[in-house]
């Protein structure tokens, strides 16, 4: 794997690997390890594919074409920018050094804020004024 990078990933992925650390081994929340993270390398899904777009943080994804919601989450995430798809067979075989190395060369996608607490807030707010 690529020298220089530390890979947080699952317990029991890459068993043995120097640069292989167990996210359940921190004492650090998911959310916290993306905010310090360089790149995320998953699957199409609300939290992650947001918290990316709220660090900056560029995306390797596999797809997820039989998720009804794919489609919306991969154009929302394709016009912020960062995102190359990571085609299953490269996944499966570790063969997506140079996916990673792109992306991490490439200026960072700028952080979204997010805006819906201070959204649903006011509707409420005005919702409850009458």
């Amino acid at each position: 794997m690529l020298p220089g990078v530390t890979w947080l990933v699952p317990e029991g992925w890459l068993p043995g690997h120097p640069r292989a650390v167990a996210v359940e081994s921190l004492p650090v929340s998911f959310i916290d390890l993306m905010a310090g993270a360089d790149l995320l390398i998953t699957k199409p899904g609300y939290g992650s594919f947001a918290e990316a777009a709220n660090h900056g943080l560029p995306v390797l994804s596999l797809r997820r074409r039989d998720w009804p919601e794919e489609a919306c989450l991969w154009e929302f995430m394709q016009r912020r920018g960062g995102l190359r798809e990571l085609g299953r067979e490269a996944f499966l075989l570790g063969d997506f050094g140079s996916l990673v190395e792109e992306l991490l060369e490439q200026p960072r996608p700028e952080p979204i804020e997010p805006e819906g607490v201070a959204q649903a807030v006011e509707r409420l707010g005005a919702y409850l004024a009458g």
